[in-house]
């Protein structure tokens, strides 16, 4: 089942129509923001219940606001954390082959969702019609998939300029 990540809006194939998120990464760090968020809002309450409206001894608002900074940096520390970490790099890499592996296959078989999602992971900058030549253009390609392209001896690829693997000079690549 199709499914669309609350957290980064990145499309993923859901397990369970529950599921919410694209990876255990995306569910952390959703849960920081939301945690994020409410700490900011209730340091604002407190600021504005001492400084504008004086209803809150000095003492008060010291202890809190204390209180909340510890918090708030805590959330901040435990989301640097967060991310492709080492341990999980060669599980992120395989499930990138297998996707390219399998590109073709989840086009015929994935609805608009899925399209829209691949189209975008392919050709981040998007696609233009050219009227002139008939053809689709775009002003970037996916450097993995790129790079793809470069291994499996694409020369059409080669020929605009994909052929360095850190310096991509193609201004314009052609589907």
């Amino acid at each position: 089942m199709e499914s669309n990540c609350i957290h980064c809006g990145e499309y993923f194939t859901a397990i369970r129509s529950s599921k919410k998120y694209c990876s255990d990464n995306c569910k952390q760090m959703a849960y920081f923001k939301r945690n994020g968020l409410e700490l900011t809002k209730d340091i604002e309450t407190l600021e504005e219940k001492h400084f504008i409206k004086e209803e809150m001894p000095k003492e008060t608002y010291e202890r809190f606001r204390v209180k909340y900074a510890k918090e708030f940096d805590k959330i901040r520390k435990e989301m640097a954390t967060c991310g492709i970490s080492i341990s999980n790099l060669k599980e992120m890499i395989n499930e990138a082959v297998i996707l390219c592996l399998n590109l073709r296959q989840l086009w015929e078989d994935g609805g608009i969702a899925m399209k829209e999602g691949l189209q975008n992971l392919i050709f981040p900058s998007g696609l233009v019609y050219d009227k002139k030549n008939g053809a689709f253009r775009t002003s970037e390609i996916n450097f993995i998939i790129a790079q793809i392209a470069r291994h499996t001896g694409d020369l059409a690829l080669i020929k605009k300029g994909l052929s360095s693997l850190f310096e991509p000079k193609s201004l314009s690549a052609e589907s």
